[in-house]
């Protein structure tokens, strides 16, 4: 691309490569181009083409990768710096999306941002992806809620997280104050879903565990892990990233800095307390996982 432009263009696109980290503020130094570009009277004019997280004119968002484009295209062209930036009420439900979960990241733990991208890639993005942010309504809402009757939960979870989404949308100026159309839509019930494992299959739970352990068919720190899963009650990604620091063996407890539900206690019987006492740790421990103790 920067091969098929005039001389003067790529050099001062070279000149504008190292400052690449103002063009991810936003500020005027986004983009410079000579006017004409032919010698003249030596002059830099600098335009401002848009402000880093806010909406481009087609649609996009800023970023410095979208800035560094643009200023290529106003080195070329100057005269398309005088575009104007997409008014925030016409900016798209891809783009506002997009926003949202950069600037919404560092609230989410990345379990959680996860999920919130699954949900807006398969199932905001497919029904509201091109359409004007500003102009979602509560009967849009409504029937793409309906649409996604064959699973309930995750249904009832994007609505969480568009309502999320809208709220904040209010909040940076890309909807009116108390417009978020996913007030008043009904979720749809959920049945609660509880699973204990029978006597008879603790029993072979039981049996495979020591034979996976004598046999060294998987780690011991991965059978370590599912006999603590049974005898805790703990969730998987607890246990998955328990640290040696949260362990309090004379106490018999685990504290948990941080959990789904933030901190959390968890007692410890005698037969956990063993399991945690026959690991070995390196020099360098600091956490119990199912692959190692690192």
């Amino acid at each position: 691309m920067v091969a098929d432009l005039p001389p003067a263009v790529v050099e001062v696109a070279r000149q504008l490569e190292p400052a690449s980290s103002r063009v991810a503020n936003g500020l005027r130094q986004i983009a410079a181009a000579r006017q004409p570009l032919e010698p003249d009277d030596g002059r830099i004019r600098w335009f401002t083409i848009g402000h880093h997280g806010q909406p481009t004119p087609e649609g996009t968002t800023w970023t410095p990768e979208t800035a560094r484009r643009q200023a290529l295209k106003v080195l070329a062209d100057p005269t398309i710096a005088e575009a104007k930036a997409l008014p925030a009420g016409q900016a798209t439900f891809a783009a506002v999306a997009e926003q949202f979960l950069i600037k919404h990241s560092p609230k989410l733990r990345p379990r959680t941002l996860v999920e919130y991208r699954h949900i807006v890639t398969h199932c905001l993005l497919p029904v509201f992806g091109t359409q004007p942010v500003a102009s979602i309504v509560r009967p849009q809402v409504s029937s793409a809620h309906a649409s996604w009757k064959a699973h309930p939960r995750r249904a009832n979870f994007a609505l969480t997280v568009l309502s999320k989404l809208m709220s904040w949308c209010e909040n940076e100026g890309f909807r009116p104050d108390g417009s978020n159309p996913v007030r008043r839509v009904d979720r749809f019930t959920e049945a609660k879903r509880q699973r204990y494992l029978t006597s008879a299959e603790l029993q072979q739970l039981g049996i495979a565990l020591a034979r996976a352990e004598r046999e060294h068919l998987i780690s011991p720190f991965a059978v370590a892990a599912l006999r603590l899963l049974i005898l805790t009650g703990a969730r998987l990604s607890e246990i998955l990233t328990l640290q040696w620091s949260f362990v309090d063996t004379e106490r018999a407890m685990l504290f948990l800095p941080d959990s789904k539900t933030g901190a959390k206690t968890i007692p410890l019987n005698t037969a956990a307390l063993d399991i945690l006492k026959t690991l070995p740790r390196t020099p360098t421990s600091s956490s119990a996982r199912t692959t190692a103790i690192t």
